[in-house]
């Protein structure tokens, strides 16, 4: 907690900095003010991802949310990509996306494909800028992955389910009991006196007299009391958000029993205190600081099947950002440092792990660290040419980039060592580009070669041998899920391919395709015209030809040539002509100082078309998807036949919790009777860390209502 307290104090001295820095140099012998000076000159950045669920089957997708946020402040940044990596067990990229924001928003998805070998994987987060300091500053995670081969069912188990306002445990001695508690309300608010009712009964079903004390999880005790009557009796408790409680019973026959109670929540409200199937669920986000003022921020959300996963207790935003993220080496089980008082273990850890953001020492003294790799703004691609003769570089030779699915085309000039660069743009992921190069003498003599994208080479996180499942009850869950995700993904995708020995069959290879010289140029396109319709016009010049391509329009320059442009992407740099012209590009060549009726015969030409100039946006990343969650809103989706087979109920990304502090989202219920686990993370606009847990329980419809938290 110390550390805690000493980053607060540099996000206090850093923003004073910031607004102070243009008039006043603050002292030299300060090393606060050293401490501020290197904060300045190299900020960090920290990474948290939030997962769907911890455990998948193959054939699913995991479904993240990535929150980016200044190391000190904690105020969200989105002026980035983040790159998120998934790691097999061998230290092999499975598969490597690029998030760039979206409404305020980094969000994306893996899908797992439905052969993916069982296996403990690791999901790495991090930025380019982080690259400066390595890999232990990468947000990092186990998750683990089952293929549905691998099932073993156990009839024999006897699974126990979680309620949120009824906890029930059952064993099969004749003197066994249950007790179910009933918090006033149906939920324990944090941190405010709460009445909760309790009810034994024994295995005939009759009142069982018992005494209760409430103990936390560091077995520190709160007080004891009885039933009153029939088995019935109540206590008031002020539970923490983030503490375990629980109730230590104990009957007649001496008996103990040990019920873990309902969680304190916060910011989560439902519109009803139980569910049936197929219901809908409306759900309200409010969000204050300790002294009820509203917040705004953007959040994520996960609602998972208890009957089918537990979610993750040892990572969580609170542990990454506030822990993990600041401290150097591996850290085993970090939710554990959230839950109660461990202030000495807490010290431990500090001591052994150690602080590792900046090197003190050399701060103190005045040697600043400064980072090696820049923030940068948008994508880049970088490349090289040299002469194909002479194999010496080619200084000043004319490259041009273009690319239909995009609608992006931009030229340059390469420097006197061949190297020339393309930045200040971005395409999603899979977009196909054409480079082209020409000598300063205007001939195709130039090789061009690429500059690979670098990334870090990651292994790997340590088994997290305390997840491995060996209770019985648990191995029939884990059977339960696999079966009933496979038969999801079954219904969805068909039955899963089983790949056998390789066959070969011999037979005609298929026919070359029909468009000889235009490989790179869509067969559909409204900017693109073939051989064909050329041909129907029956034009005389190309200026004949181009008036049938959209949005296209002949303009004279300022040499008296006649130049396209599209009229309505065309934009006027400040400074510069008076049209960003457009690219004329004939059977995948970029036509240049060309004058449109005086170079071609358009009966020669295959195809012809126009892209915009260097204004286009968008590269690389990663397409927006969203979470299919159904609606039964309708008699007719409500009573389809079809199960619905959802592990993940619901998965929302960015709920944007207004000026007000208050945020709605909705879902419906799947079939099964059950319990579900409603999980909120993220940052608010003022840097504020937020995570809370809600349950709702599945049950046959009832008159009653209420609210759950």
């Amino acid at each position: 907690m110390k550390k805690f307290i000493f980053l607060l104090t540099l996000s206090l001295l850093s923003s004073g900095f910031a607004r102070c820095q243009t008039g006043i140099t603050p002292a030299k012998d300060s090393i606060f003010t050293d401490i501020v000076n290197q904060i300045a000159l190299f900020p960090q950045e920290k990474l948290y991802l939030h997962t769907d669920k911890p455990l998948y089957i193959s054939g699913e997708t995991v479904w993240l949310r990535a929150f980016l946020v200044d190391a000190v402040l904690h105020k969200p940044l989105t002026n980035q990509y983040v790159i998120v990596e998934l790691i097999n067990p061998l230290d092999s990229v499975v598969n490597r996306i690029k998030i760039r924001p979206d409404r305020g928003a980094f969000s994306g998805y893996i899908p797992l494909n439905e052969n993916l070998p069982e296996g403990d994987y690791t999901l790495y987060a991090y930025t380019e800028y982080m690259l400066n300091l390595g890999e232990d500053f990468f947000f990092k995670k186990n998750i683990r992955i089952h293929s549905p081969l691998s099932v073993t069912v156990n009839n024999n188990a006897v699974s126990r389910f979680e309620k949120d306002d009824r906890l029930t445990a059952k064993v099969s001695p004749k003197e066994d009991f249950d007790v179910s508690f009933y918090p006033e309300g149906g939920y324990l608010p944090d941190g405010v006196p709460c009445i909760v009712a309790f009810k034994s009964l024994n295995s005939a079903g009759m009142p069982e007299k018992v005494t209760v004390k409430i103990v936390d999880s560091n077995g520190i005790e709160y007080g004891q009391v009885e039933t009153i009557h029939d088995g019935m009796g109540l206590f008031s408790m002020a539970s923490k958000t983030g503490e375990k409680y629980f109730a230590v019973c104990t009957n007649e026959q001496n008996i103990e029993k040990r019920f873990e109670l309902p969680q304190a929540q916060a910011e989560l409200i439902t519109d009803r205190q139980n569910y049936s199937s197929r219901q809908q669920v409306n759900t309200t986000v409010k969000i204050t600081d300790a002294n009820g003022v509203p917040q705004e921020g953007s959040f994520s959300v996960s609602v998972t099947d208890d009957n089918d996963i537990q979610p993750d207790s040892s990572t969580s935003i609170m542990t990454s950002l506030l822990l993990t993220s600041d401290l150097k080496g591996y850290i085993n089980n970090p939710g554990y440092y959230f839950q109660g008082d461990h202030q000495e273990a807490l010290d431990l850890l500090m001591l052994t792990n150690g602080w590792r953001r900046y090197n003190i020492p050399d701060v103190v003294k005045g040697k600043y660290e400064t980072p090696h790799i820049p923030l940068k703004y948008g994508m880049e691609v970088k490349r090289r040419a040299r002469s194909l003769i002479r194999g010496k570089p080619a200084a000043e030779a004319l490259i041009g980039i273009f690319s239909w699915e995009a609608g992006y085309y931009e030229e340059t000039i390469t420097d006197i060592n061949g190297r020339f660069l393309f930045n200040g743009f971005e395409f999603p992921d899979s977009s196909k580009f054409i480079v082209q190069a020409l000598t300063k003498k205007g001939s195709n003599g130039v090789e061009l070669l690429i500059d690979a994208d670098v990334f870090p080479r990651l292994s790997g996180l340590p088994l997290n041998t305390s997840a491995r499942i060996e209770d019985p009850k648990e191995e029939e869950q884990l059977s339960k899920y696999i079966n009933k995700a496979d038969t999801k993904y079954t219904i969805e995708n068909g039955m899963r391919t089983v790949y056998i020995e390789e066959v070969v069959i011999k037979a005609r290879a298929p026919e070359k395709k029909d468009y000889r010289f235009s490989y790179y140029m869509p067969k559909l396109s409204p900017n693109i015209l073939t051989a064909e319709q050329i041909e129907a016009y029956q034009p005389m010049y190309i200026s004949d030809i181009l008036k049938y391509i959209p949005h296209v329009e002949l303009v004279t320059d300022e040499f008296g040539m006649r130049k396209v442009k599209l009229g309505r992407t065309s934009y006027r740099l400040p400074g510069g002509p008076a049209y960003n012209y457009a690219a004329l590009i004939i059977d995948d060549i970029i036509i240049h100082d060309y004058d449109i009726d005086n170079i071609i015969d358009p009966s020669d030409i295959e195809r012809i078309g126009v892209l915009q100039g260097a204004q286009a946006t968008l590269l690389g990343f990663q397409k927006p998807a969203e979470f299919y969650s159904p609606r039964y809103d309708t008699p007719e989706q409500s009573d389809n036949w079809q199960p619905d087979l959802r592990t993940t109920i619901y998965w929302n990304p960015n709920i944007v919790v207004s000026s007000p502090g208050e945020g709605n989202f909705d879902f419906y219920t799947a079939d099964s009777k059950t319990t579900y686990t409603m999980i909120i993370e993220g940052v608010t606009s003022d840097g504020a860390v937020i995570q809370s847990r809600g349950k709702i329980t599945l049950l046959p419809m009832t008159s009653s209502s209420g609210s759950l938290r």
